[in-house]
């Protein structure tokens, strides 16, 4: 019997990944070093060290400078979490209340951020839990986020279900035997073929588990 539905955040509950994209290519570019887009979409799901790290390899600039620039950069460029929200989530999150099911956001942002969107847009009577990545030794793709979670809530595997958008956060589910659903990530090349069922909007999770 299903009794919580896990939802990652940034991609899933919010339209964030290509702000994050388009600004990576932006101070990029400030720089004059020349990458593709599709090459910037690779950061999608990844650590924030993980992230540096690859842009590091990608840029020729070191593992601190990544961190420099790109702090830099968002700090003038912050996320508005009350326009980047998808339309669709507070009445989805109301029908999952409605139906009794427990909602628990796992993300690997920092579990202020997570708060943050959850307190801007007013869903804290709606999310009972929020699990980070910062507080956990293995990120997506390993299972921990979403063992953890089923821990804190005290679920077994079989009565929660997964929302994910990222390649590693469909893994990282998987990997903990839950079953995984899809939010549509086709525009930036999310490899989502493993996910039992690929969504073009939360209403249809709705319809889903019924």
């Amino acid at each position: 019997m299903l009794k919580a539905v896990f939802f990652d955040l940034d991609g899933t509950l919010m339209d964030s990944e290509m702000h994050y994209i388009s600004g990576t290519l932006e101070w990029l570019n400030d720089l004059n070093i020349r990458v593709s887009e599709k090459d910037v979409f690779n950061i999608v799901g990844l650590t924030m060290d993980d992230t540096y790290k690859y842009l590091s390899k990608l840029s020729g600039l070191s593992y601190d400078e990544c961190v420099f620039y790109n702090e830099r950069y968002f700090k003038g460029h912050p996320l508005n979490f009350r326009k980047l929200i998808y339309k669709e989530v507070p009445d989805v999150f109301r029908k999952l209340r409605d139906r009794g099911l427990l909602i628990a956001i796992c993300s690997m942002s920092p579990l202020n951020y997570i708060k943050k969107f959850v307190s801007d847009n007013c869903l804290d009577k709606y999310v009972d839990y929020c699990v980070s990545g910062e507080d956990l030794k293995h990120n997506k793709p390993a299972p921990d986020i979403y063992l953890k979670a089923l821990d804190e809530l005290n679920l077994k595997k079989d009565e929660a279900v997964v929302v994910e958008d990222a390649t590693s956060g469909i893994e990282s589910a998987l990997a903990a035997g839950l079953r995984v659903v899809a939010r549509d990530a086709s525009r930036y090349h999310a490899d989502q073929h493993k996910a039992d069922m690929i969504l073009s909007d939360l209403n249809e999770l709705i319809e889903v588990i019924g």
